[in-house]
């Protein structure tokens, strides 16, 4: 699929559920499958041709993209056994009627809606999360699609969004469709499973080199190093232009005195305070001055211990000024009161921390900081304007390095990711993405424009030279072959154990004796797994296979688990009760 169809709205489990429930219902009003010729369509869909050359290539885009999350080639035999064929045609079909009834009732999308489309999807983004051309064409290389196919894909799928959301929105959602979306959304499956884990592959040899060299040239794309390049840069800020600047004392001084109350510290008490009548906190002083807490008496009032203790606290932070004044004014520590203000209080003071300033020596280095960065801007201001002057005159970089008298820095073999042919990354790049952005949008031999970055920051660079993406050397990336290849020989031989597993089981073995035989036990899903309630261990394909098997089906599956795979027996559904189903529906016609 060019996106994962209808994503956005797929990402809900009750848009899953309408998925479905849509495909289902637009299958029915026109959609015909053919074996005729491989030149002709393998399926009419409303009188719309799906053709065989557009499946082909969605089935192969389907198998690689299986065989690399399960880390080995699928056969053909074993995709028949999982109905890969079968899935990629239906969904197919789904799509296609979904686009049909779209364009009958006048749906469509624009230019700016596709290219919008387009930047948002996640594995087009280059350095730091942003939309990267050359990404975009190399992923679509990979991927099998050419651009005007995909680009066309990506329409489609806008149209089929706006089709689902005004399905999700409820604008004419009949109930009898709305309980058989939710009636599909609630629907449970019971399951057993046998997790195999990579430790159940056995010792694994070590491979030879002829070995590996056909491993990594059956998998070149994997030891492909991306483009690089060969560039030159010049960076300034502020910080570049500090060198030979004095300040005068007496500005320092100026400054200090200007902002003499914010290196103030207002003096705080630590205080503690009972309210009530004025009786009452003439009682309670007694009590305290014969040797009762503070808070016992307070309980005795019924006040609660976070109301009685103020803590470390400045003057204006006690609202009853009466009290505060009292508070602050008192010479120590000690009992005070009953103060009559907002109420009668009885006021402790514990202990007192008085006013403190930063002195002008505490705070110099800091004042010249900032006053010698102040004239620096000046000065790279300045800088800008000349450097922004040579560069449109044509001057080389290097010359333009020398005027502001900064060093042009440069670095070999820099990839997309920053990092260069070693796998280090240069401390003289700016930190920032729209660097490396500029880097591989830029043309050989032109400088770019002075850009900011970071916020008063700049940065002007050079593509020297430009390396293509081509494959690493197999003697420098052994490792990394010997690691993928060890990776795909534990799943080769947990398949064929869960091959094995499966065969017996299918021909009347016991399904616990045959967990045992492989030191594993045999698991039960508490309450069932829900249609697309994805867990921490059982991801989306393993539902998928779930929920498509019949009652008392086997098939194995990878998890998310490490390297584990699972062999699993469907049990029975688990309907939802109809009442359960009617309230479900009222919530979605809200």
């Amino acid at each position: 699929m060019a996106l994962s169809g209808l994503r956005k709205v797929a990402k809900t489990p009750l848009g899953k559920g309408i998925l479905i429930v849509i495909g289902i219902t637009f299958f029915s009003w026109g959609a015909s499958t053919m074996t005729g010729s491989p030149n002709r369509a393998v399926a009419v869909v409303g009188g719309v041709e799906i053709p065989s050359s557009a499946f082909q290539s969605e089935y192969e885009r389907t198998m690689q993209r299986l065989s690399q999350e399960r880390g080995g080639r699928i056969s053909i035999s074993q995709a028949k056994e999982e109905q890969i064929p079968q899935g990629v045609l239906g969904n197919m079909i789904v799509r296609q009627a979904v686009q049909n009834h779209a364009r009958s009732i006048g749906v469509t999308t624009s230019d700016a809606e596709a290219i919008k489309q387009i930047k948002s999807i996640e594995a087009f983004n280059g350095l730091l999360g942003k939309f990267d051309e050359a990404t975009f064409v190399n992923v679509l290389r990979q991927s099998g699609f050419s651009r005007s196919e995909f680009e066309s894909n990506v329409r489609s799928d806008i149209v089929r969004e706006q089709m689902t959301n005004a399905v999700v929105s409820g604008m004419s959602l009949p109930r009898g469709m709305a309980e058989a979306i939710v009636r599909n959304r609630l629907e449970r499956r019971n399951a057993s499973y046998i997790v195999l884990a990579p430790d159940l592959a056995g010792r694994i040899e070590t491979p030879s080199d002829e070995i590996l060299r056909l491993f990594y040239l059956d998998r070149i794309s994997n030891f492909t190093a991306d483009e690089s390049r060969d560039i030159s840069f010049i960076t300034m800020g502020p910080e570049d232009f500090t060198a030979g600047i004095t300040i005068p004392e007496e500005d320092l001084k100026d400054l200090y005195d200007q902002r003499i109350s914010t290196y103030t510290t207002p003096g705080t008490r630590n205080i503690e305070r009972l309210f009530g009548s004025r009786q009452e906190m003439i009682a309670a002083k007694a009590r305290i001055e014969s040797g009762e807490s503070f808070t016992s008496v307070g309980a005795s009032h019924g006040l609660e211990a976070d109301a009685i203790v103020l803590g470390d606290i400045d003057e204006y932070g006690i609202t009853d000024t009466a009290v505060a004044k009292a508070a602050f004014e008192a010479e120590g520590p000690g009992l005070i009161g009953p103060i009559e203000g907002l109420s009668w209080s009885l006021v402790r003071i514990n202990s007192i921390t008085p006013e403190s300033t930063k002195s002008f020596a505490d705070v110099r280095s800091e004042l010249r900081d900032e006053l010698v960065l102040r004239e620096a801007d000046r000065t790279l201001g300045d800088n800008i304007d000349i450097i922004d002057e040579a560069i449109a005159s044509g001057q080389p970089l290097e010359a333009v390095a020398k005027k502001v008298g900064l060093p042009l820095n440069s670095v070999k073999k820099i990839g997309t990711s920053g990092t260069v042919e070693s796998g280090g990354k240069p401390g003289t790049l700016p930190d920032d993405p729209s660097f490396l952005e500029e880097v591989f949008a830029s043309v050989k031999n032109f400088d770019s424009d002075l850009i900011e970055f970071a916020g008063n920051h700049y940065f002007v660079v050079r593509v020297d030279e430009i390396y293509p993406s081509a494959p690493r050397p197999f003697e420098v990336v052994r490792d990394d072959v010997e690691k993928a290849w060890r990776t795909v020989e534990r799943s080769k031989r947990l398949v064929t154990l869960a091959s094995s597993i499966l065969d017996r089981a299918r021909a009347g073995e016991d399904f616990a004796k045959l967990g045992n035989e492989v030191g594993r036990g045999v698991l039960e899903v508490p309450n069932g797994l829900g249609r697309n309630q994805t867990t921490d261990l059982f991801n989306a394909n393993l539902l998928s296979r779930l929920f498509a098997s019949k009652d008392g089906a086997y098939f194995h599956s990878p998890i998310d688990l490490g390297e584990s795979l699972v062999v699993m027996r469907a049990g029975n559904r688990i309907n939802a009760k109809d009442d359960e189903i009617s309230a479900y529906v009222d919530i979605m016609k809200q």
